[in-house]
């Protein structure tokens, strides 16, 4: 028993430290954000002269940049705390104007992600997916959350489904209501701290069992099209 503890110990930091390595590894783009439980869409537009091409999150070394129409930087090196998260101290933005209000009015809900809370630990988890792709999703304790994919995908590819898990808050099960008959390939379960918590695989009746789970968690659907995450309150 006493050598099975070091060998633990052993795991849980290589683990870290391979999360840490796959945050640097990557840029990663935004595919989803969600604010006081409220999904933040990303500006669509076809005219190329104002339309956001992309919106990236990527790691020189330790410090953090992410870009809308401005780039926010957590200005010094992030500082990690815990097995998969960090925080930031301090951060710093360029000032130039986006071409269009509501691509201006984006990147202020975006940003305030981060600038909202500053000496606040941000959990992350890596996550494979089955088209080879890696994705980021970076989670606060109130519940706010941001997925990113390492593969670029257009951002008119990042619409969101017509899915919802019912009901919500959760007691004993949730129910996903799959409008847009999309072939459901597994669904993922991950509390506030970035950590696994359960696993299914999709069942006929789309029913799928919660207990002894309590508070706030994500839960991320993949489908035959892509990825959709959405939050789920379990009392």
């Amino acid at each position: 028993m006493k050598n099975l503890i070091p060998l633990f110990l052993f795991s849980v930091c290589f683990f870290a430290s391979a999360q840490q390595q796959g945050l640097a590894e990557s840029t990663w783009h935004l595919e989803e954000l969600t604010i006081s439980n409220n999904n933040i869409s990303i500006p669509q537009d076809d005219n190329a002269d104002s339309a956001l091409d992309e919106i990236n999150l990527w790691f020189n070394g330790d410090i953090l940049y992410t870009q809308v129409c401005n780039v926010l930087d957590s200005f010094e090196e992030i500082q990690y705390v815990g097995n998969n998260e960090f925080l930031m101290e301090e951060w710093n933005q360029t000032l130039i104007e986006c071409n269009k209000e509501e691509n201006q009015n984006f990147e202020q809900n975006y940003f305030s992600f981060f600038t909202n809370h500053i000496n606040t630990p941000i959990a992350y988890t890596i996550t494979n997916n089955s088209n080879g792709s890696q994705s980021l999703i970076l989670m606060l304790n109130n519940g706010d959350f941001a997925v990113y994919n390492n593969q670029q995908l257009s951002l008119k590819k990042s619409n969101k489904f017509a899915i919802a898990l019912y009901p919500n808050p959760v007691k004993d099960y949730f129910t996903i209501k799959n409008d847009s008959n999309l072939f459901l390939k597994a669904i993922s379960i991950y509390n506030l701290q970035g950590k696994l918590v359960r696993e299914f695989m999709p069942t006929e009746k789309n029913e799928y069992r919660v207990i002894n789970l309590n508070g706030v968690y994500l839960v991320r659907l993949e489908t035959e099209k892509g990825f959709e995450t959405k939050q789920i309150i379990v009392k």
